[in-house]
């Protein structure tokens, strides 16, 4: 990306001594419906919540992403309603990225370090935990932020060439998630008809070509994840139930994670 009108290049002339951190660490992602889960990630999440691929409307074209539904409407489910903090015991990469990203230089060719604007003097201020530049520039932590996010990049765009060749197999239908409307007696709705999955009797009968063209690209990780993570959709509801017991409370509460998708125990999560 280029530094844009949302974007500050960070430098040692504005931020000498800045660092980030913020009293509710997830809260930015309150309103998150959705998400995203690179490849690498993807045997840390896969027994936690069903995996979607995504659809996004850009410029009128439609893009495709992958990761975790985290409601069935349009707020974020797994974010503590009151501490801010995240409810799974791992955290994307997605998220532990904000509210930082890699633009290019003036040359074009090397990266600068940018944060967004909104968070400059807010999370991203003078003293706030370990400095991200100090007097001779980027600190150590300041690189290995953006080693992190380099990485993340390389593996986001290998991934969204991987999930394109999906979509273009043409084996993904939409979900279709029903629920009841407010009126326990009303007929049922689709919920998220922004979420696809993987229809094994359209996989089954792709073309020795088009399996080719999965592999070489990755794909199929992609594919495996969505069919093998779909039985986890009651997890789901669990973490739906549980927030909205957690924001009614009003609570700060924590939640013991390691009990938070016990199979063997049918009671809503415990506090």
């Amino acid at each position: 990306m280029t530094v844009e009108s949302d974007w500050v290049a960070i430098s040692k002339k504005e931020h000498v001594g800045y660092g980030f951190s913020l009293a509710k660490p997830f809260e930015f992602a309150a309103g998150f419906n959705f998400i995203d889960v690179n490849s690498a990630e993807l045997a840390k999440v896969i027994g936690l919540l069903p995996l979607f691929f995504k659809r996004v409307d850009v410029e009128g074209k439609s893009v495709y992403r992958f990761g975790m539904a985290t409601s069935l409407g349009d707020q974020c489910s797994l974010i503590h309603p009151g501490n801010g903090k995240f409810l799974l015991p791992y955290i994307p990469a997605s998220l532990r990225a904000y509210p930082f990203n890699l633009a290019k230089a003036p040359d074009g060719e090397s990266d600068l370090l940018a944060v967004l604007k909104s968070e400059v003097c807010n999370g991203f201020a003078e003293g706030n935990s370990e400095p991200i530049v100090g007097k001779e520039g980027i600190t150590e932590k300041g690189k290995s932020l953006m080693t992190f996010l380099s990485q993340l990049r390389r593996v986001s765009e290998a991934d969204s060439m991987a999930i394109n060749e999906v979509v273009e197999s043409g084996v993904l239908v939409p979900m279709n998630i029903e629920v009841a409307g407010p009126d326990k007696k009303d007929e049922l709705r689709v919920a998220r008809s922004d979420l696809y999955r993987v229809n094994e009797k359209a996989f089954r009968e792709i073309s020795k070509e088009t399996l080719q063209k999965l592999q070489k690209t990755g794909a199929m990780a992609f594919i495996y994840a969505n069919l093998f993570s779909l039985d986890k959709f009651g997890n789901l509801q669990k973490v739906i139930d549980v927030h909205n017991k957690l924001r009614n409370q009003a609570s700060n509460a924590e939640i013991d994670l390691e009990d938070l998708f016990d199979e063997g125990d049918s009671d809503v999560l415990k506090f």
